[in-house]
């Protein structure tokens, strides 16, 4: 429900940051916060009709997609064409999961959950040739509506309701079926839209001229989980070597998502359901301001893990560890 009154939400926007202080002009790239018939809060985008962002969005609000289990992209309620340029695309009102950075998860059960949902979101939009090419922890949601004084969502987690999706489509690419597995590429300059922090550096040289996007994402995602999780490696070892596959620069030895997925969920099945209840210790403090470039390898994630354990995973370890981190 539209009104020409301004919109008197408590704070305008869906994130921790500060609420705007004037009403903003409506424009592409903006979210506009409403209530929609039903009284429920709700979040509308103005795209335009003629870009892959909103062919994609068609794509994964279609039947069957949108009821696959694995389809965990935001939920698009409606989409409303506006003229022949615009239409808007409304979305509950959910909120990103930008606190997790500064309180951690409440348990390695929680912790999973969101590994494991970011994981079969991104298998599942490779799986229909569409790459996100803008991973980042701001572009995933949480199926809960949060305002600038609630900074911690561990109470939530808590209650196993927790659900995590992609969202903002704004730079994605969708290939056609008819174009062959190897040609799926796009141009070098193109790997440098969006937000850098949490882009692969190595993958794409001088003198590249273009960059494969489905690995691009998988190495971006392992940032965000390096630095989410990297943490919690000395009390579940084998994640160190699991990130490494996802963030390494050797393209050849990094997992696809679907094998991401599947190491993923052979580390989770090996583990006792009681030890997942198991807390975690608190998040690091950030060495580094949230968004700055590589904050991601700021943690060590091999420091203090069994000397045998280390060397068994040696040579990824000497691949992908940044300078300042010491071989034990």
């Amino acid at each position: 429900m539209l009104t020409d009154l301004p919109v008197c939400h408590p704070y305008a926007h869906y994130s921790g940051r500060e609420p705007m202080k004037r009403q903003i002009r409506l424009d592409e790239d903006v979210l506009i916060a409403a209530v929609n018939t039903q009284h429920r809060d709700v979040i509308i985008k103005m795209i335009r009709n003629d870009s892959p962002e909103l062919h994609i969005i068609k794509v994964l609000a279609s039947d069957p997609m949108r009821s696959d289990p694995l389809n965990l992209s935001v939920p698009v309620l409606e989409i409303l064409e506006y003229d022949e340029e615009y239409s808007f695309v409304v979305m509950p009102r959910w909120g990103d999961t930008d606190p997790i950075i500064k309180t951690g998860f409440d348990c390695l059960e929680t912790a999973f959950k969101f590994v494991e949902d970011v994981l079969k979101a991104l298998m599942f939009l490779h799986n229909n040739l569409i790459a996100h090419r803008d991973l980042k922890l701001g572009n995933i949601l949480l199926n809960y509506q949060y305002g600038p004084e609630i900074h911690d969502l561990r109470p939530f987690l808590s209650t196993k309701r927790a659900r995590f999706v992609l969202c903002d489509f704004g730079l994605s690419v969708m290939f056609s079926p008819d174009i062959p597995l190897s040609p799926r590429i796009c141009p070098a300059e193109e790997s440098e839209r969006g937000s850098a922090q949490y882009h692969p550096i190595d993958d794409v040289g001088y003198d590249q001229i273009a960059y494969d996007p489905f690995s691009y994402d998988v190495a971006s995602l392992g940032g965000v989980l390096c630095e989410l999780v990297g943490y919690m490696t000395p009390l579940v070892p084998p994640l160190a070597p699991f990130l490494d596959r996802l963030v390494t620069p050797d393209i050849t030895t990094r997992y696809s998502a679907a094998q991401a997925l599947e190491a993923f969920l052979e580390l989770k099945n090996n583990m006792d359901l009681a030890f997942l209840s198991s807390t975690v210790p608190p998040s690091p403090p950030p060495q580094n301001n949230l968004y700055v470039f590589s904050r991601w390898q700021d943690h060590d994630r091999w420091a203090g893990l069994p000397a045998d354990f280390v060397q068994k995973h040696a040579a990824m370890y000497e691949l992908v560890r940044p300078k300042k981190w010491k071989f034990p």
